[in-house]
Formats: structure tokens, sequence, C-alpha cells
């Protein structure tokens, strides 16, 4: 998340990404889920699914707990009646709210003799209160032909208890957007529960070379960090053919090493006939690096879909990247993308498998032991019955 210094009544958006047979699951809804912190189960206002990055966020009031606690945040899905498994979010430090009470006063002793007594100790410090800042959208996505432009906004949310000062900067997209009349950076305070909406400009230069551009927004305030993608599609001014990529839902979330596969449809616009045109499908990161790429030759007439796959090199950082394509004819060039996530494999410890593995060994040893009972006792009851004679 992360989550730090909570307090009962507080409002928390853990995100995880839930998956049944290597398969995101995207039919989820909030009866599916339950939550657990430390021993108190919690309110689920409401869970929302993305496509683009195939995680669930939730949206869970905190439950009333001990004071200064260290708690654990447990999510458990249930799938079709069949499937349940608990994930463990994180761990979080857990306040009360503040109660206000009247002091008692009562007539201190007489002094005898001696020292005088020191000052009595104050009262405790309140805990920290809590920040946090939501933002309304993680991904802008949008098209454009040279000396276009097109404005997009983000809401900015203060949903915790303090000020904040929050930064937002746009990285890898120099030329292309900025905050509307402020430039790639923007500094700016939010009270609690205070909503700031900021437009976001994007323009395209006459001389602007046809591709597909990703990019981030990052705002940060308080040791928070909460970051938008974005991706713009430069086309040429009258393109020839509309592209669409679409990353199949089971490889939206991938490891380092792994392949991705996406549906690419071409649909010729009818400006010209059954056309050889030039496809380049690949992926970038999210500074506009080509991490692989593939080109063909493919005849379209009206319209075209066929499945891309691309691997993974392995040691590809974790983080989002778009799966891309350009159509090239006669120099007049369509896009398109989709977006997906490289996820770091689950590692176990060499103590864990020891474990695992010694587990195992005893579960073989016992089975076989049984079955050599069983099939001593089998023996037992088939020798013949000697014969008395009188």
């Amino acid at each position: 998340m992360p989550v730090k210094d909570v307090r009962e009544g507080d409002l928390i958006y853990p995100i995880i990404h839930v998956e049944y047979n290597g398969t995101n699951i995207t039919d989820l809804n909030i009866e599916n889920f339950t939550v657990d912190i430390g021993t108190q189960q919690a309110l689920i206002n409401n869970i929302s699914y993305n496509d683009t990055t195939a995680y669930y966020t939730l949206n869970i009031t905190i439950p009333t707990n001990t004071e200064g606690s260290k708690q654990d945040i447990w999510v458990n899905v249930t799938y079709k009646g069949i499937w349940r498994t608990d994930i463990n979010i994180e761990a979080v430090w857990y306040y009360p709210s503040v109660t206000t009470t009247t002091p008692v006063t009562t007539s201190p002793p007489s002094p005898g003799p001696g020292p005088s007594p020191g000052p009595s100790p104050g009262p405790s410090p309140p805990p920290p209160k809590v920040s946090n800042f939501t933002i309304d959208k993680d991904l802008i996505k949008i098209e454009l032909k040279p000396e276009e432009t097109d404005t997009q906004s983000i809401k900015v949310s203060n949903t915790g208890k303090t000020k904040l000062t929050i930064t937002g900067r746009i990285q890898y997209l120099d030329g292309l957007s900025f905050f509307t009349g402020i430039g790639n950076e923007y500094t700016f305070e939010l009270n609690p529960d205070e909503i700031k909406e900021l437009e976001i400009n994007f323009t395209v230069k006459k001389d602007q070379e046809p591709g597909v551009y990703p990019g981030k927004i990052i705002f940060t305030g308080d040791s928070l960090e909460r970051t938008v993608l974005v991706v713009v599609e430069v086309e040429s001014e009258k393109p020839l053919f509309d592209v669409k990529v679409e990353v199949l839902p089971e490889y939206r979330i991938v490891h380092p090493g792994d392949k991705v596969m996406a549906e690419l449809t071409i649909y010729n616009l009818g400006k010209v006939g059954r056309v050889d045109a030039e496809v380049e499908y690949g992926i970038k990161s999210l500074d506009g690096t080509v991490i692989t790429s593939e080109h063909e030759i493919i005849a379209v007439e009206t319209q075209l879909s066929s499945i891309k796959s691309l691997d993974l090199p392995p040691s590809i950082k974790p983080d989002s990247y778009v799966f891309y394509s350009k159509v090239t004819y006669n120099g007049i060039v369509g896009t398109g993308s989709s977006m997906f996530s490289v996820v770091e494999k689950v590692k176990i410890s060499l103590n864990l498998l020891a474990i695992i593995i010694f587990i195992i060994i005893i579960i073989l040893i016992i089975l076989f032991i049984y079955a050599l009972k069983k099939r001593s006792k089998k023996q037992k009851s088939k020798k013949p019955r000697k014969k008395l004679h009188p």
C-alpha cells in the first residue's frame, strides 16, 4: 500500500491480485471478499477491478481494536464456492479513535520533611495522525495526430487527517505533456477532505514522428506515492488503418522470462484496397525503451486479426510495460497499444523448501508402512485352515 498508523473508522485501499490456476479472476464482487484486521472483521464498502492492471482495489473501514497494536490485514476470497485463500496484505500500527474524558482533581497530600517532589508527569501525547491521499484514475490513454491537442483531468483527494504538500511530476513525455500553464512539475497543498482537480495538457508538434509514447505521472506527499500510467498514440494526419491491440487476459500479469500474447486487429479504413502493409509490434518500457520487437509484411484488405507472441527477457525488471503496434503503408502510420505488468516470481527460501521436502518424506514413509501392514493382514487371512481328522 503502504498503510501506517491507522485509526478505527479510517478508510484504507488495499490493492490485491487474485489468480486461479494461472488465470486472473475478473468477475468477483463484494460478496466474494471478507477482510480481517487482527482478530476483528473489517467493513468492506466496495470493490473495484482495473482491467489494465488486473488488480482489485478494496475500500475498507477500519474496525475497533487495541491501542498501539500491530495488526495484519488478511483478505479472504471465495471463488464459486470451491476455492478459498488467505492473502496477507500488510502489517499496520493501529490506534483507536481519540476519546475525551473529564479529568479527576484530587488534593495533594501535605508535603512532609525532606526534598520537594518533582513535577508530575504530563499527559501522554496523542498518537500521530494518519496521512493519505488518492487519485481518481490510474491510466490515461489518448490518440492524437500532428498539431492536435487534448486535455485530461486528474482529481487528487486528501483522505487522511493531516494537511499534505503534494508534488506531481510527469516523466518520459517531454514535449508531449505538461500541467496546463505550469510545466512538468506542480506542487500544491491539500487540507483533509479537500479535492483538487488538475488539468494535464497533451500536444503533438507538426513534425512529431508517429508512434506509441508511454510515460507516467507520479504524485508524492508525506512518504506516500501514487502513479498514473500514460500512453500517447501518435498517428499520421490521415491514417489508412485503425489499429487495435489487446493483451490477452491471462497475460496481463506475467513474470520475467515469460511470453506475452496479444490480439492485433487491423482495420482498413477503405481509402485503399488490398495492400501489403509493414507491421511492427513489440514491447516498450515506460521510458520508451524497446525491450523486444518483430516486423512482418501483412496483406490487409478489409480487416485482419491475429495473435502475436513475444518473449520477455529473464532480466526484465518488474514494472508496467506497453505491448504496441505500428502499421505503415507508403509512409502513413496507424498505431495501437495495450498495458501489462511484470511481477517477481514468488521465491521459496531454502529453509522452507527443506521443511516441505521433509514433510513429504514423512508422509510417504507413513503411507508405505500403512501399505505394508495392510498387505500383511491380507496374507494372513488367506492361509488355509488345517483339517481335523477323527
